[in-house]
Order: C-alpha cells, then sequence, then structure tokens
C-alpha cells in the first residue's frame, strides 16, 4: 500500500487545488496525489454500490443500462470552487454510477427498494438524496440521486452516489454535455449563452411528457406523436406555444447540423470496442482543440492498472495551459460505453431522434390551429 494520508491533509490538499494558481508546481503535484489517493480510496465502496444497483433494478428492467465512476479532477476542482463550504473530504459524489431505465415509473419503483436497503439509513435516521425528476435543477435537468454509504478496502464507510434516470432524460444531459464541451460553455453550471440555456429547458419540459407515454421507446413514430398530442391533452394550446418557441430557436441555432458537424469532426482513435463483449474501463482522453477522441480499454481484473493511467493523464489534463479532457468510465458491457457516455464521442444521434417526435408534434399543433383560423373567415 502506498502512502496514506489523514483527512485533514485530504481536505487541505482540497483547498490549495480549488484557491490557488498552481504556480508552485511542486506543492501542486503533491495535492494533486492526495486527491489522486483519496478518490482511489473509494474504489472498493463504488464497486459495492454498483453490484447493489445490479442487484437491485435488473428484476425491474433486465436491459438497463450501467455506467460507474470515479469523478474527473478538473469536475471535482470545479465543484470545491463553486460551493464555499464544500470540501474534498466531504463531497459526496466522488464515487458514482448509474442506471438508465426506460421510464419513470420504473425509475420510482427502483427508488422504492433502493431506499428500504441499510446503506442509504445514515445515523441521524435521514435520507441524502435530490429528486430532480420532481424538482428539476434550473437548467431542467432531472434525475434522482441518492448517497449511500460502503466500506472501502480499509472497512471505513465511503459515500456514493447512485443516480437513476430515463434514457430520455439520459439523452438530455448527455447532449447538453456535448453542447458544453464543443462550443465551450459552461450550461451545466449557469453560466452558457441565453438561447441555449432556454432550448434545453424547453426540450426537458417537453420530454417529461414524452416519458409518461406507456412502452414509448417501443412505439412507432406516428404513434408516439399521437400519443404526445393526446397526453397533452387541455394543456395542448400551451405545449403548442412551448413547441412553437422550440422550432424557432432549433431554426436559429440550427441543431441538427451542428450536433452533426460535432460527430463528423470528431476523429476516434482506439481499439474496436465491439470487439470487447466483456465489462471493463475505458480511458478516455479528448482533445477539443485537434477534434479527437483517443481511448484505452482495460480488462475489468486490471482495474488497478487503469486508475493508475488514469491519474497520470489526468494529472497532465491539469496543467493550466492544457485543454485535454479526461474520464476513466466503466461499463458492465463494453459495447455499452457509447451508449452510456454518448458526450464522449459527440453522439448524439438518440437526442436528435426524440427532438424531431417534438418537431412533427409541432407542425401538426400548427396545421390544426391554421385550420381553425381559415374556418373562422367562413
Amino acid at each position: 500500500m502506498g502512502v496514506i494520508y489523514s483527512g485533514k491533509q485530504v481536505t487541505r490538499a482540497g483547498q490549495f487545488l480549488a484557491d490557488n494558481d498552481y504556480t508552485d508546481r511542486a506543492q501542486f503535484d503533491h495535492c494533486f496525489e492526495v486527491l489522486v489517493y483519496w478518490r482511489s480510496e473509494h474504489s472498493t465502496a463504488l464497486e459495492q454500490a454498483f453490484s447493489l444497483l445490479q442487484d437491485v433494478v435488473h428484476p425491474i428492467e433486465k436491459n438497463a443500462l450501467f455506467a460507474k465512476r470515479l469523478k474527473r479532477y478538473v469536475s471535482i476542482v470545479s465543484k470545491l470552487r463553486r460551493f464555499e463550504s464544500m470540501t474534498l473530504r466531504k463531497m459526496q459524489d466522488i464515487g458514482g454510477c448509474r442506471a438508465v431505465v426506460s421510464s419513470e415509473k420504473k425509475v420510482r419503483k427502483i427508488v422504492r427498494e433502493l431506499r428500504k436497503k441499510s446503506y442509504f439509513h445514515y445515523d441521524d435516521r435521514k435520507i441524502r438524496f435530490k429528486d430532480y425528476i420532481e424538482k428539476p435543477k434550473e437548467d431542467g435537468y432531472r434525475s434522482y440521486h441518492i448517497i449511500g454509504q460502503f466500506q472501502s478496502e480499509d472497512k471505513s464507510l465511503k459515500n456514493v452516489e447512485l443516480q437513476i434516470r430515463t434514457y430520455l432524460q439520459h439523452y438530455w444531459a448527455t447532449a447538453l454535455e456535448i453542447i458544453d464541451l464543443f462550443t465551450n460553455q459552461s450550461l451545466k453550471t449557469n453560466q452558457g449563452k441565453k438561447e441555449w440555456e432556454e432550448f434545453f429547458k424547453l426540450v426537458a419540459s417537453l420530454f417529461t411528457v414524452l416519458d409518461n407515454i406507456p412502452s414509448y421507446h417501443n412505439l412507432e413514430v406516428t404513434t408516439r406523436v399521437d400519443t404526445f398530442l393526446e397526453k397533452a391533452g387541455q394543456s395542448v394550446d400551451e405545449v403548442g406555444r412551448q413547441l412553437e418557441r422550440l422550432s424557432k430557436i432549433i431554426k436559429r441555432l440550427d441543431v441538427a447540423k451542428l450536433f452533426s458537424s460535432f460527430a463528423s469532426s470528431l476523429k476516434i482513435i482506439g481499439d474496436e470496442i465491439k470487439d470487447h463483449d466483456e465489462a471493463g474501463y475505458v480511458l478516455l482522453v479528448i482533445y477539443p482543440d485537434d477534434d479527437q477522441l483517443e481511448y484505452t480499454i482495460f480488462d475489468n481484473k486490471d482495474s488497478n492498472i487503469a486508475q493508475d493511467k488514469y491519474a497520470q493523464q489526468d494529472n497532465i489534463a491539469a496543467s493550466t495551459d492544457n485543454n485535454q479532457i479526461v474520464a476513466l468510465v466503466f461499463t458492465s458491457s463494453l459495447e455499452d460505453v457509447k451508449a452510456a457516455y454518448p458526450n464522449f464521442f459527440a453522439d448524439s444521434s438518440k437526442f436528435i431522434e426524440h427532438l424531431d417526435t417534438l418537431l412533427i408534434a409541432e407542425r401538426i399543433i400548427q396545421k390544426s390551429v391554421l385550420k381553425r383560423i381559415s374556418s373562422g373567415f367562413f
């Protein structure tokens, strides 16, 4: 085992990384080493949380999409800077895992089962959770987050965040991250361009209607649209106004073309993922300035090697004159990595597919409105 750092050392390292410009490279390297140590201390706990999540979700949706990750350096530092009271030691989502399922109804069923588990009952008997489906974030983000305590390798308890979301919520969140990545915005932290902010808020609201259509993902497009309009019901005029506004923004931003250009311009370098059908890790390094993504695949048994490589690459990316984006992700099947993390591959195809459903509905409503107006003249 390598150097073990105390809780105070972890807290101080986080403070330095959040407060300094890193001109003291020796001090930065030390603090970064502490951060890597603290992040790796969550690995065993994350494994337990991931296994629990799979056990709970599989009986409810056997084809759910699963992923897990240890939080990126840049995301950790960004969070420390955004929240004044936040410390590295107390951060609850350094380890995180996710399940993506087909409907909000299944999300709720999974949540009920998770909340029964002792891992989520803290000493004060309270459950730490954020229901961003019931109360979405300001940007429109929807998902259910719950924090549990799981044993690390030294038997101490570490916080791990479990996220449960629907596929539509997943497509929305990853599409927003694509825009952030390729247009140098920060919509996730409410620091983006106003028109993009309005675009994602409108889509999030309208996707919620789609999410409440039974068996939505198994329906043909025409049935999706018809059912969407039925769901709108008495609110169809308001929905129509939202759709009309959305359509205008889409045209101005040239959304489909822009997303397509990101995907077509990204050069992807790595082994064929389709040749690996087992669980494993993927180290992703994105060079936005060069429109390039490099990835390296590690078998599940090589998790320690993968984490070492992750730390090395993350250290390089942390340089102030560097624009790399680094992530180490895990999926239960490597073939699913693009579905679990489409943002890193600039893949917005699923998001656009469901956006098109809304645009078809918008055209139908507009025709209906025009028909009512024209009939009024006769």
